[in-house]
């Protein structure tokens, strides 16, 4: 093997290491697209529950204050 030969070995080994990182890179950032995605979706159903169950704790107060109201009058 001449040094020639060495040197067209090192770069296409080079070559063939920054290849497979961005291919392994592009997967990652791929799959991290996705979970992310999923995250979102999560988010906003946790998001819409929330504001679900707040709207049922204000009805509740209302009614409690009705009851309230109602007590005092009638006492």
């Amino acid at each position: 093997m001449t040094a020639h030969d060495f040197g067209s070995f090192a770069t296409w080994a080079l070559q063939a290491i920054l290849a497979g990182a961005v291919v392994y890179a592009v997967t990652i950032l791929s799959r991290l697209q996705t979970s992310v995605e999923q995250l979102n979706s999560q988010i906003a159903v946790i998001i819409e529950k929330t504001s679900w169950h707040e709207r049922e704790l204000e009805r509740h107060d209302d009614r409690i204050s009705q009851i309230e109201n109602y007590r005092r009058e009638n006492v």
